[in-house]
């Protein structure tokens, strides 16, 4: 009985060897293996995404999207081919003649070919946030894993691009919001001011030297009057936005008064916070400054 019993333990184990063999051999034929002479499947995928762009401001001025990539090797297995890569997008259109950037993304991707047909199937991205790093090791050969991880695509040469693209125009600077500034002015600088609205139990002054400052959001041009006293619920919420434009802010130590300036728009903007209470505003040229004309 107990010889029997050996047989039976004995059988069972080769058999066991005999399958795991087997499926070892399914596994190997099923592996991805590296290719080379297939690199025209980068191109193809990226022109994939360039035909799959849905971005709202597609019918704006000029619209065109823009496509950087590295790709990191092309496999294949039994049944498809593999692209692995990391594409940087990012789309611009035209707005008061300046270029606009639409926004875009900068990811890994991982896309399926047919075997015998230069075919996207499918493509992949990796999940985000704590299931980012376990979705790529899910997505890439473990010997990309890492350099899929520590990879980033320089921005240069997509931005490059962009302003051979739109060599044309005067100003090739790239820009990320379509709002901006006009200053019109009707004499030289000085630090006299007229009242030019008032709301939220504050006073906007507008230097004399100004005749008008307009803000446009997009194509739609409108004073800042009207934008800062129709827009918002608040005042500081609309000019929030104007101050924004300003690439230069410096804090006055009289209780937190804030001087914003644009050297691009020429506009100054006061927005006083003294110890002794004043909250108005002062709109001027460039070349304004604060002194005790003004918050007082």
């Amino acid at each position: 009985m107990k010889k029997k019993k050996a047989i039976i333990a004995t059988s069972i184990i080769i058999l066991v060897i005999i399958a795991l063999f087997i499926t070892g051999i399914c596994i190997d034929k099923n592996k991805e293996k590296y290719i080379e002479n297939s690199n025209q499947l980068y191109d193809i995928a990226s022109k994939y995404i360039l035909e799959k762009d849905e971005n709202p401001d597609k019918d704006k001025k000029r619209y065109k999207m823009f496509i950087d990539y590295e790709g990191f090797g092309i496999t294949e297995d039994k049944e498809y081919r593999y692209a692995y890569m990391w594409i940087y997008d990012e789309s611009f259109y035209i707005s008061n003649n300046r270029i606009i950037s639409s926004g875009g993304s900068s990811m890994p991707y991982k896309f399926t070919f047919a075997k015998k047909e230069d075919k996207v199937i499918k493509y992949e991205n990796p999940k985000d946030g704590n299931e980012y790093t376990s979705s790529i090791k899910g997505m890439f050969p473990k010997d990309l894993e890492e350099k899929v991880l520590n990879y980033k695509l320089n921005d240069s040469k997509l931005k490059r691009d962009v302003r051979e693209y739109y060599k044309d125009l005067n100003n090739t600077k790239i820009y990320y919001t379509d709002t901006m500034l006009e200053v019109k002015t009707k004499s030289k600088s000085n630090n006299k001011f007229s009242l030019y609205l008032k709301r939220d139990n504050k006073n906007v002054y507008l230097q004399n030297s100004i005749e008008e400052v307009y803000f446009y959001t997009g194509e739609t041009k409108q004073t800042l009057k009207k934008y800062l006293t129709e827009t918002f619920q608040t005042l500081d919420d609309g000019l929030k936005n104007v101050t924004d434009l300003a690439n230069n802010s410096v804090t006055v130590a009289d209780g937190g008064t804030k001087v914003f300036k644009s050297k691009e728009y020429n506009i100054t903007i006061i927005k006083c916070n003294t110890k002794e209470g004043v909250k108005n505003i002062y709109i001027g040229d460039y070349k304004m400054n604060f002194d005790n004309s003004t918050c007082k």
